[in-house]
């Protein structure tokens, strides 16, 4: 058996950045996530991504590479990088929140992300759901939850 790996992160949209371009954003990393054996979850809100990869070493360093070289952000920190024992999730999901309108890949996701049902999530091993749900419930209760510019 392998061992896993989750990586999350956080980056700010370039300002030319538009619904469509998240759209084709999330439609393209779903095909290349599929050659390179890594799933996880894409969430965009307000001009900021953050994104969770799951995969082999191998899978989750070369998904990196591509990431660090994109022109569709920058001023990506890695905010949680190491093994895990089993994936979070098991295909390519995403959120979107912009303005009023909220998307999400599944009723799954939705509950995953605005469920607090999480109390403890170190205890529990939780901790990439805290992060990604804390990046999720911020950005929808104020207007900047995480800025870099």
């Amino acid at each position: 058996m392998q061992n896993l790996k989750a990586l999350i992160y956080v980056s700010t949209a370039a300002e030319h950045i538009q619904a469509m371009d998240v759209a084709r954003i999330i439609e393209r990393s779903e095909e290349n996530n599929k050659r390179s054996g890594v799933c996880g979850m894409l969430l965009y809100s307000k001009g900021q991504f953050m994104q969770c990869i799951e995969g082999t070493t191998m899978g989750v360093e070369h998904t990196l590479g591509k990431i660090l070289q994109s022109c569709l952000h920058h001023s990506v920190v890695e905010l949680f990088k190491g093994e895990v024992t089993e994936r979070r999730f098991s295909s390519w999901d995403w959120a979107y929140y912009s303005g009023s309108t909220k998307q999400f890949s599944s009723p799954e996701i939705q509950y995953f992300l605005e469920s607090r049902a999480c109390t403890d999530p170190v205890q529990k091993n939780h901790i990439e759901q805290s992060i990604l749900t804390t990046f999720w419930q911020g950005s929808a209760d104020s207007n900047h939850f995480w800025t870099s510019r």
